[in-house]
Protein backbone atom coordinates (compact mmCIF):
# COMPACT_ATOMS: atom_id res chain seq x y z
CA UNK A 1 0.00 0.00 0.00
CA UNK A 2 1.56 3.22 -1.10
CA UNK A 3 1.48 5.77 1.84
CA UNK A 4 0.30 9.23 0.55
CA UNK A 5 1.67 12.85 1.92
CA UNK A 6 -0.39 15.44 2.72
CA UNK A 7 0.01 17.40 0.11
CA UNK A 8 -0.94 14.69 -2.15
CA UNK A 9 -3.72 14.32 -0.20
CA UNK A 10 -4.96 18.07 0.25
CA UNK A 11 -4.40 18.35 -3.61
CA UNK A 12 -6.85 15.49 -3.94
CA UNK A 13 -9.12 17.48 -1.77
CA UNK A 14 -9.11 21.19 -3.28
CA UNK A 15 -9.20 19.06 -6.75
CA UNK A 16 -6.29 20.10 -7.81
CA UNK A 17 -4.87 16.56 -7.92
CA UNK A 18 -3.37 14.93 -11.15
CA UNK A 19 -5.54 12.39 -13.16
CA UNK A 20 -2.75 9.60 -11.79
CA UNK A 21 -3.35 10.50 -8.70
CA UNK A 22 -6.87 10.73 -8.50
CA UNK A 23 -7.42 7.54 -9.91
CA UNK A 24 -4.65 5.68 -7.51
CA UNK A 25 -6.04 7.35 -4.16
CA UNK A 26 -10.03 6.33 -5.74
CA UNK A 27 -8.70 2.55 -5.97
CA UNK A 28 -7.14 2.72 -2.29
CA UNK A 29 -9.96 4.85 -0.76
CA UNK A 30 -12.55 1.92 -0.46
CA UNK A 31 -10.59 -0.52 0.91
CA UNK A 32 -8.26 1.53 3.60
CA UNK A 33 -9.66 2.74 6.69
CA UNK A 34 -6.36 4.80 7.75
CA UNK A 35 -6.91 6.52 4.15
CA UNK A 36 -10.08 7.58 4.51
CA UNK A 37 -9.40 8.98 8.30
CA UNK A 38 -6.40 11.25 7.07
CA UNK A 39 -8.76 12.68 4.04
CA UNK A 40 -11.27 13.45 6.77
CA UNK A 41 -8.73 15.21 9.07
CA UNK A 42 -7.22 17.28 6.22
CA UNK A 43 -10.66 18.25 5.13
CA UNK A 44 -11.19 21.69 6.32
CA UNK A 45 -14.14 23.67 5.67
CA UNK A 46 -12.42 27.07 3.76
CA UNK A 47 -15.89 28.95 4.21
CA UNK A 48 -16.50 28.07 7.73
CA UNK A 49 -12.57 29.66 8.32
CA UNK A 50 -13.22 32.61 5.91
CA UNK A 51 -16.93 33.65 7.62
CA UNK A 52 -14.61 32.85 11.35
CA UNK A 53 -12.24 35.58 10.18
CA UNK A 54 -15.02 38.05 8.62
CA UNK A 55 -16.61 37.37 12.27
CA UNK A 56 -13.46 38.52 14.11
CA UNK A 57 -13.07 41.16 12.07
CA UNK A 58 -16.80 42.44 12.82
CA UNK A 59 -15.45 42.66 16.38
CA UNK A 60 -12.27 44.11 16.10
CA UNK A 61 -11.63 47.78 17.37
CA UNK A 62 -11.09 50.77 14.77
CA UNK A 63 -8.20 52.52 13.74
CA UNK A 64 -6.85 54.71 16.62
CA UNK A 65 -6.49 58.20 15.09
CA UNK A 66 -2.78 59.02 14.32
CA UNK A 67 -1.34 62.24 15.38
CA UNK A 68 -0.56 65.25 13.41
CA UNK A 69 3.01 65.53 11.83
CA UNK A 70 4.12 69.41 11.95
CA UNK A 71 6.16 69.51 9.01
CA UNK A 72 6.98 70.43 5.52
CA UNK A 73 7.95 69.20 2.21
CA UNK A 74 10.33 65.85 2.05
CA UNK A 75 10.16 65.68 5.78
CA UNK A 76 6.05 65.16 5.78
CA UNK A 77 6.28 62.95 2.60
CA UNK A 78 8.77 60.47 4.88
CA UNK A 79 6.97 60.52 7.80
CA UNK A 80 3.96 59.74 6.01
CA UNK A 81 5.84 56.82 4.02
CA UNK A 82 7.01 55.55 7.54
CA UNK A 83 3.74 55.86 9.31
CA UNK A 84 2.32 53.76 6.93
CA UNK A 85 4.44 51.33 7.11
CA UNK A 86 4.11 51.34 10.59
CA UNK A 87 0.50 50.85 10.27
CA UNK A 88 0.96 47.94 8.17
CA UNK A 89 3.15 45.97 10.12
CA UNK A 90 0.98 46.73 13.13
CA UNK A 91 -2.00 45.56 10.63
CA UNK A 92 0.04 42.33 9.80
CA UNK A 93 0.63 42.01 13.23
CA UNK A 94 -2.70 41.74 14.12
CA UNK A 95 -3.81 39.59 11.30
CA UNK A 96 -1.27 37.18 12.85
CA UNK A 97 -2.52 37.13 16.05
CA UNK A 98 -5.76 36.84 15.09
CA UNK A 99 -4.79 33.81 13.03
CA UNK A 100 -2.75 32.29 15.76
CA UNK A 101 -5.68 32.98 17.64
CA UNK A 102 -8.24 30.82 15.22
CA UNK A 103 -5.54 27.89 14.68
CA UNK A 104 -5.42 27.21 18.44
CA UNK A 105 -9.07 26.60 18.19
CA UNK A 106 -9.22 25.82 14.72
CA UNK A 107 -10.55 22.00 16.09
CA UNK A 108 -13.22 23.68 17.84
CA UNK A 109 -14.45 26.10 15.90
CA UNK A 110 -14.80 24.09 12.82
CA UNK A 111 -15.84 20.92 14.22
CA UNK A 112 -18.94 23.55 16.19
CA UNK A 113 -19.55 25.29 12.61
CA UNK A 114 -19.79 22.03 10.78
CA UNK A 115 -21.97 20.32 13.34
CA UNK A 116 -24.41 23.17 12.95
CA UNK A 117 -24.84 22.95 9.51
CA UNK A 118 -27.38 21.22 7.78
CA UNK A 119 -24.81 19.10 5.69
CA UNK A 120 -23.17 17.54 9.06
CA UNK A 121 -26.85 16.47 10.15
CA UNK A 122 -27.72 15.35 6.19
CA UNK A 123 -24.15 13.01 6.40
CA UNK A 124 -24.89 11.65 9.84
CA UNK A 125 -28.58 10.38 8.86
CA UNK A 126 -27.15 9.29 5.59
CA UNK A 127 -24.35 7.23 7.00
CA UNK A 128 -27.18 4.90 9.20
CA UNK A 129 -28.40 4.04 5.71
CA UNK A 130 -27.38 0.37 4.20
CA UNK A 131 -28.12 -1.39 1.20
CA UNK A 132 -31.55 -2.39 3.16
CA UNK A 133 -32.71 0.55 3.62
CA UNK A 134 -34.52 1.24 0.42
CA UNK A 135 -33.76 -2.31 -1.63
CA UNK A 136 -37.20 -3.76 -0.55
CA UNK A 137 -39.13 -0.42 -1.71
CA UNK A 138 -40.80 -0.84 -5.43
CA UNK A 139 -43.18 2.01 -6.06
CA UNK A 140 -45.20 2.17 -8.99
CA UNK A 141 -44.52 5.15 -11.41
CA UNK A 142 -47.87 6.59 -9.92
CA UNK A 143 -47.04 6.67 -6.84
CA UNK A 144 -43.80 8.17 -7.18
CA UNK A 145 -45.64 10.94 -9.28
CA UNK A 146 -47.84 11.32 -6.56
CA UNK A 147 -45.01 11.38 -3.78
CA UNK A 148 -42.68 13.85 -5.68
CA UNK A 149 -46.04 15.64 -5.82
CA UNK A 150 -45.75 15.87 -1.80
CA UNK A 151 -42.39 17.07 -1.71
CA UNK A 152 -42.87 19.89 -4.24
CA UNK A 153 -45.70 21.46 -2.69
CA UNK A 154 -43.41 21.44 0.80
CA UNK A 155 -40.15 22.95 -1.03
CA UNK A 156 -42.03 25.09 -3.32
CA UNK A 157 -40.61 23.89 -6.26
CA UNK A 158 -41.52 21.03 -8.60
CA UNK A 159 -39.67 17.98 -9.56
CA UNK A 160 -39.76 15.31 -12.89
CA UNK A 161 -39.46 11.87 -12.23
CA UNK A 162 -37.83 11.65 -15.95
CA UNK A 163 -35.05 13.69 -14.67
CA UNK A 164 -34.23 11.62 -11.56
CA UNK A 165 -34.51 8.27 -13.46
CA UNK A 166 -31.44 9.81 -15.83
CA UNK A 167 -28.35 8.62 -14.41
CA UNK A 168 -28.10 5.02 -15.64
CA UNK A 169 -26.00 3.91 -12.67
CA UNK A 170 -28.75 5.27 -10.17
CA UNK A 171 -32.12 3.69 -9.68
CA UNK A 172 -34.58 6.08 -8.03
CA UNK A 173 -36.62 5.10 -5.30
CA UNK A 174 -38.24 7.58 -2.66
CA UNK A 175 -38.83 11.30 -2.11
CA UNK A 176 -39.75 12.27 2.21
CA UNK A 177 -39.16 15.88 3.68
CA UNK A 178 -37.61 16.60 6.42
CA UNK A 179 -36.91 19.49 8.27
CA UNK A 180 -33.84 21.59 9.51
CA UNK A 181 -34.54 25.02 11.30
CA UNK A 182 -37.79 25.68 10.43
CA UNK A 183 -36.81 24.63 6.62
CA UNK A 184 -38.38 21.87 4.78
CA UNK A 185 -35.53 19.47 3.56
CA UNK A 186 -36.60 17.11 0.62
CA UNK A 187 -34.19 13.85 0.41
CA UNK A 188 -34.29 12.05 -3.24
CA UNK A 189 -33.60 8.87 -2.36
CA UNK A 190 -31.65 6.19 -4.85
CA UNK A 191 -29.83 2.96 -4.79
CA UNK A 192 -26.17 2.55 -7.15
CA UNK A 193 -25.75 -0.60 -8.96
CA UNK A 194 -23.27 -1.24 -6.59
CA UNK A 195 -25.91 -1.41 -4.18
CA UNK A 196 -24.89 2.11 -1.93
CA UNK A 197 -28.12 4.45 -0.99
CA UNK A 198 -27.34 7.59 -2.31
CA UNK A 199 -29.22 10.52 -1.33
CA UNK A 200 -29.97 13.84 -3.24
CA UNK A 201 -31.19 17.06 -0.28
CA UNK A 202 -32.33 19.99 -1.42
CA UNK A 203 -33.17 22.98 0.94
CA UNK A 204 -34.21 26.59 0.36
CA UNK A 205 -30.98 29.27 0.84
CA UNK A 206 -31.18 30.52 4.27
CA UNK A 207 -30.38 34.04 3.31
CA UNK A 208 -31.95 35.33 0.45
CA UNK A 209 -28.80 37.16 -0.42
CA UNK A 210 -26.96 33.83 -0.93
CA UNK A 211 -25.30 33.56 -4.31
CA UNK A 212 -25.06 30.16 -6.66
CA UNK A 213 -22.22 28.00 -6.76
CA UNK A 214 -20.53 25.59 -8.01
CA UNK A 215 -20.66 22.01 -7.44
CA UNK A 216 -17.83 21.58 -4.89
CA UNK A 217 -16.74 18.14 -3.70
CA UNK A 218 -15.78 16.83 -0.15
CA UNK A 219 -15.87 14.06 2.38
CA UNK A 220 -18.81 13.55 4.88
CA UNK A 221 -18.85 10.64 7.28
CA UNK A 222 -16.70 8.58 5.28
CA UNK A 223 -18.73 9.44 2.28
CA UNK A 224 -18.46 10.91 -1.61
CA UNK A 225 -20.21 14.38 -1.33
CA UNK A 226 -21.10 16.98 -3.80
CA UNK A 227 -22.81 20.35 -3.21
CA UNK A 228 -23.86 23.27 -4.92
CA UNK A 229 -26.14 26.33 -4.60
CA UNK A 230 -28.84 27.89 -7.20
CA UNK A 231 -31.60 29.51 -7.63
CA UNK A 232 -31.96 29.88 -3.81
CA UNK A 233 -31.76 26.52 -3.33
CA UNK A 234 -28.46 24.58 -2.12
CA UNK A 235 -28.19 20.79 -2.70
CA UNK A 236 -26.10 17.99 -1.67
CA UNK A 237 -25.60 14.96 -3.37
CA UNK A 238 -23.82 12.27 -0.50
CA UNK A 239 -23.37 8.00 -0.91
CA UNK A 240 -20.92 5.38 -1.28
CA UNK A 241 -17.20 6.28 -2.15
CA UNK A 242 -17.88 6.27 -5.86
CA UNK A 243 -16.35 9.20 -6.47
CA UNK A 244 -16.80 9.30 -10.28
CA UNK A 245 -20.45 7.98 -9.87
CA UNK A 246 -21.12 11.36 -7.54
CA UNK A 247 -19.25 13.46 -9.90
CA UNK A 248 -21.03 12.17 -12.89
CA UNK A 249 -24.42 12.24 -10.92
CA UNK A 250 -23.93 16.02 -9.60
CA UNK A 251 -22.48 17.64 -12.64
CA UNK A 252 -26.10 16.45 -14.20
CA UNK A 253 -28.42 17.69 -10.86
CA UNK A 254 -26.83 20.93 -11.02
CA UNK A 255 -27.94 21.05 -14.65
CA UNK A 256 -31.12 20.34 -14.84
CA UNK A 257 -32.66 21.01 -11.47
Amino acid sequence: MRQFTDEELTAYLDGEAEPDLVKEIDCEFAARPDLNQRLRDLDIDRDEIAGAFHRLLDTAPGMPDLPEFEGTGDAVAGARSSGGMRVRAIAAMAACVALLALGAGAGYLVSETRNAGWRSYVAAYQALYVGGTLSHLKSSPAEQVSELGRVSKALGRPFDLAALQHIEQLDYKRAQTLGFEGRPLVQLAFMSKLGAPVALCIIRSGEASSRDMEVRYEMLEGMRAAWWRGNGFEYLLIGGTDAELIRTAATYFAGVL
